[in-house]
């Protein structure tokens, strides 16, 4: 994941590379905690760190592949985000 980072940070300009590296970042580990809180019916979530260990965490449980409530949370958040950073811009 690392490497789709970086190169997803090199297709932009030199002058936004620093923040397209960050935010990709955030959004990288953001999925991988999120992946951590699937519900899986061995109770173990797949190996997160799978080129380092093939240890297999316990699985958080809390909510399918399929549930849609997650989608709802994470679009309400940005859209808090975005109206927030837009207030103090101003």
């Amino acid at each position: 994941m690392a490497v789709v980072v970086c190169l997803g940070a090199l297709a932009v300009g030199s002058d936004h590379r620093r923040v397209a590296l960050a935010l990709l970042a955030a959004g990288a580990a953001t999925h991988l905690a999120l992946d951590l809180l699937l519900l899986n019916a061995s109770g173990y979530a797949y190996p997160v760190l799978w080129p380092l260990t093939q240890y297999h965490p316990p699985a958080g449980g809390l909510y399918l592949s399929s549930d849609r409530l997650p989608t709802v949370v994470a679009g309400l958040a940005a859209a808090a985000l975005r109206v927030a950073v837009g207030v103090r811009a101003r």
